[in-house]
């Protein structure tokens, strides 16, 4: 389970460097017809729950901080997307 919290962690990274580079492609929706930022949010969803999982192994401070960080860090994404998309359809 040590392995599966530091697997959440750069996940956790890599949805915050996704946040910030992928709404500038416009590859990924016109390839696939989903929006960017139903990604993003699916893919957080996902380390979200591996970053809950991954609780079960923490062993030591450093695990139970990157399990904390994990998991504030992905609410914070999902919260953040969450909002855009929802005032993004009300102004469209």
């Amino acid at each position: 389970m040590e392995k599966l919290n530091k697997v959440s962690f750069y996940l956790s990274v890599t949805c915050l460097i996704l946040l910030f580079v992928l709404p500038q492609n416009n590859l990924i929706t016109s390839a696939t017809g989903i929006h960017k930022l139903n990604i993003i949010l699916f893919f957080t969803i996902l380390t979200l729950m591996l970053g809950v999982i991954g609780l079960s192994g923490v062993q030591g401070w450093r695990s139970m901080l990157r399990s904390f960080i994990t998991i504030v860090a992905t609410l914070f994404i999902m919260t953040f997307i969450t909002v855009v998309m929802f005032f993004g359809k009300l102004l469209s």
